[in-house]
């Protein structure tokens, strides 16, 4: 299984598994047949609509302004449910799959319209390569440039997700902010050891990860001796509990970055 690790604002990492193939496909299939479920529904709509006594060419002009008209929303669907649904159409819903920013942070309209305007390439412009060279074929393999994209590059990524800098990711971490350094402090929250800032982001993450060992393991022993190391190198006097006293540091690490 892929996954891609994205940064956040919060200086913590969180890996997500990328969606594969097979789940974009599933996704996208969705999409297509509610795409013209909505076209043969205005098609119907604007045909049984009485549109008064005017003459056969005025009417046909009338019937295909609207029916173009009433299009537009179809023709913009990916953009506009990426858009309005944070990075998710009605297919990656159902799959439970959304569109991200590699770089952690926030996707923006000019991510989902580079995505949308670049569709063209990766799924339509094989349909009408096929369609001319294969005699037709093509309409059965509509997306095989981005299919072929997503196949051959690290985080499964398809022409337009590479200009705009976005993959799509299943919502499922596979690591969550209790695996990370993460501890939510109070906005009001007195800083007691501000010394921990002498030590690196991965000095505490390792502090993290031994912290919960000897919680789940229940061992006094590794709690007390990873205190006195921490006490050692970022020369804290403390006679707080060892368990208390790393927790504390922990909220201080947050609270402190989360400041900065």
């Amino acid at each position: 299984m892929k996954t891609i690790i994205i940064p956040t604002t919060q200086n913590i990492e969180l890996e997500y598994p990328v969606a594969n193939m097979g789940e974009r496909i599933l996704a996208g299939l969705i999409d297509f047949i509610l795409y013209w479920l909505y076209l043969f529904l205005i098609l119907y709509l604007v045909n049984t609509t009485p549109m008064g006594d005017e003459s056969l060419g005025d009417y046909w002009y009338k019937q295909n302004a609207i029916f173009q008209i009433l299009t537009l929303p179809a023709a913009a669907y990916s953009l506009l449910m990426e858009f309005l649904f944070n990075g998710q159409t009605l297919g990656k819903m159902a799959l439970k799959l959304r569109t991200i920013r590699v770089d952690g942070k926030s996707t923006t309209l000019s991510n989902y319209l580079i995505r949308w305007v670049l569709k063209m390439i990766d799924v339509w412009f094989s349909l009408y390569i096929f369609s001319i060279f294969g005699g037709g074929f093509g309409v059965f393999i509509p997306g095989v440039v981005g299919l072929i994209a997503i196949g051959v590059t690290k985080n499964n990524q398809r022409l337009g997700d590479i200009a705009a800098g976005t993959t799509v990711v299943k919502l499922k971490l596979v690591t969550t902010f209790g695996d990370t350094i993460f501890v939510e402090t109070d906005q009001d929250y007195v800083v007691k050891f501000p010394e921990i800032e002498r030590l690196s982001d991965r000095d505490v993450s390792i502090l993290k990860e031994v912290l919960d060992a000897g919680i789940k393991s229940s061992n006094p022993r590794l709690l007390r001796k990873l205190s006195e190391k921490v006490k050692s190198v970022a020369k804290i006097q403390s006679d707080m509990p060892p368990r208390q006293f790393l927790q504390t540091l922990l909220q201080d690490y947050n609270h402190i970055f989360g400041r900065k």
